[in-house]
């Protein structure tokens, strides 16, 4: 036992599990919020993709909201 009391092997095992420790729980949060970011983008990108649609089917309904150049090509490509 005279080795594990003069040695400092002991406490450097213990700082390097701890120091392991806490970036592993550092890197499991991190990759959390980074997932969580990235799922929040994706809705973002639906939600405004579908607000688009729903606004272009809109604005071909009623014909007399677009411009009459873009109406007009839409005339002329039988589009709507």
């Amino acid at each position: 036992m005279k080795f594990l009391r003069d040695s400092r092997l002991p406490e450097r095992i213990l700082v390097f599990i701890t120091v392991l420790a806490i970036s592993s729980f550092a890197y499991y949060f991190t990759v959390a919020e980074v997932e969580e970011i990235e799922d929040r983008f994706d809705n973002r990108r639906v939600m405004l993709v579908k607000m688009l649609a729903h606004e272009v089917v809109d604005l071909l309904d009623r014909r007399l909201d677009l411009s009459p150049r873009l109406s007009n090509l839409l005339a002329e490509e039988a589009i709507a």
